[in-house]
């Protein structure tokens, strides 16, 4: 990715509608050809390697296939005009929003970070677990959104995931899009990176699918939060190169299987400090049972739903500017500093049913109500904390409106209605809830006697979402 040189024999293209495209540097190069900056902003041109006749006129149809495809809305830089000349050469032009790198660019300086003797200043220094988790999960849900489309990525690794330059945002964009298709290839063609191929793929036993995807996101997903590959442990590391070829082709055991000792690793971040045991039993499924049954792996909306969930319980440590999943040992577990938990609430999502549903439902009273504790959770501390109808890591989070904001101020917390919504408010032992249409604050409890509160959201006459907390 690092290569700036053009391509010495065709530094200009001209597209199909006669506009000049001056190459300038070389932005990344994958197994079929190369990504070009232009003179004009925000424009690249992919040129692919084959230059003879019939190879150039497939791929000229093929780009022109995949212009007619349903991308609306997607973050994906899609063709926007065929290369017409040189003709011997096929490419398109496609435009990518300023402010992007490759996600690549975070491996390699957390790895050269990490070699010169400055441990995991590269890592912290770029988002560290929180902002890794939201990048996977807008990728997942990209990917998931595609699916849906009908449309298979095909070659996903981080030379074409383009991310926010700026550690404050969290863009995410696919470039690099000549390889959609439309369920399996039936071109025979099967392409993949290098260290990202589905082992079925590379053993030539089965075309691109969404579960392909799914192993390619995986080793993504876990490369850039452990700094180690899934299937490379000491016994390949340290061997000799041809172990390397049958790891990747899924020949031996996971670095974490836990039912073997045979590819363990000793390299990479512990993975308790950067998964929740949810995202670990995801990685299990994908890289364990998925290794040799495909149909066994994650799909990518169930990734996207594993990596919301995370991102919804990280605190960011005022020590070591480190962010990092909350538990139990309440402090940070990367430089030891003791969590200030009075500047962190902790939420707890139930799904509840008032006592009237119970006589619509079954047709007769019932003297309690159904409060189950749904295992959702999350954390307010220092950054806003938006409630929506659905909570983090359920399937229809991504897509439910903004319902309430808790915001911690000094030594108060501010609750506020979102989109002309109300919420009821009752604290636990201190008398009848009571609904809210505006913002209200609830000043800290002084002393140790934390207050417990149940927030109650959407139509709270029928089954709806209570989080309960203390403050």
């Amino acid at each position: 990715m690092n290569d700036t040189r053009t391509d010495k024999k065709c530094r200009t293209v001209y597209d199909q509608h006669g506009t000049a495209h001056e190459l300038v540097a070389m932005l990344g190069r994958g197994g079929q050809g190369g990504v070009y900056t232009t003179t004009i902003p925000n424009v690249l041109v992919k040129l692919v390697n084959k230059t003879d006749e019939d190879t150039v006129r497939e791929w000229k149809q093929r780009f022109r296939w995949i212009m007619c495809q349903p991308l609306e809305a997607l973050h994906i830089a899609r063709p926007r005009a065929v290369i017409d000349r040189p003709s011997s050469r096929a490419g398109y032009v496609m435009e990518l929003m300023d402010g992007l790198v490759p996600l690549g660019r975070l491996l390699v300086e957390t790895r050269d970070c990490q070699r010169t003797g400055q441990g995991l200043t590269a890592f912290h220094q770029s988002g560290s677990v929180r902002r890794r988790f939201r990048l996977l999960a807008k990728l997942a849900r990209q990917m998931a959104e595609l699916h849906g489309r009908g449309l298979i990525y095909g070659d996903l690794s981080p030379h074409n995931v383009f991310v926010s330059a700026d550690n404050e945002h969290d863009e995410v964009w696919l470039i690099d899009c000549d390889n959609l298709s439309v369920l399996s290839r039936v071109s025979g063609a099967r392409v993949y990176t290098p260290d990202y191929g589905a082992p079925e793929v590379m053993r030539g036993e089965a075309f691109i699918d969404p579960n392909t995807d799914s192993w390619s996101f995986g080793v993504i997903a876990f490369e850039l939060l452990s700094m180690a590959h899934p299937l490379k442990g000491d016994k390949v590391n340290e061997g000799e190169p041809e172990l390397e070829e049958q790891a990747l082709l899924g020949e031996f055991p996971w670095i974490d299987a836990p039912e073997s000792e045979e590819n363990r690793s000793s390299q990479g971040i512990p993975r308790i400090l950067v998964t929740t045991k949810r995202l670990r039993a995801l990685f299990e499924r994908c890289f364990g049972a998925g290794r040799q049954d495909p149909g066994q792996r994650p799909s990518l909306a169930e990734w996207a739903e594993g990596f919301e969930a995370a991102d919804a319980v990280t605190v960011l440590c005022p020590g070591c500017s480190a962010s990092y999943v909350i538990r139990g040992a309440k402090e940070c577990p990367f430089c030891g500093a003791p969590e200030d938990r009075s500047r962190i609430v902790i939420l707890t999502h139930y799904d509840y049913m008032p006592p009237a549903c119970f006589h619509d439902l079954l047709g007769k009273d019932h003297a309690g109500v159904l409060v189950t504790k749904t295992g959702f959770g999350a954390v307010l501390a220092d950054r806003p904390l938006e409630l929506r109808l659905s909570p983090p890591g359920r399937a229809a989070w991504a897509d439910s409106d903004p319902l309430c904001t808790l915001t911690l101020r000094e030594n108060t917390l501010h609750i506020e209605p979102r989109n002309g919504a109300s919420y009821v408010l009752g604290q636990v032992g201190g008398g009848d809830p009571v609904r809210f249409t505006r913002p209200r604050e609830l000043p800290r409890t002084a002393g140790s006697s934390a207050r417990t509160y149940e927030l109650h959201l959407g139509d709270t006459g029928g089954l709806h979402p209570m989080w309960g907390f203390g403050w």
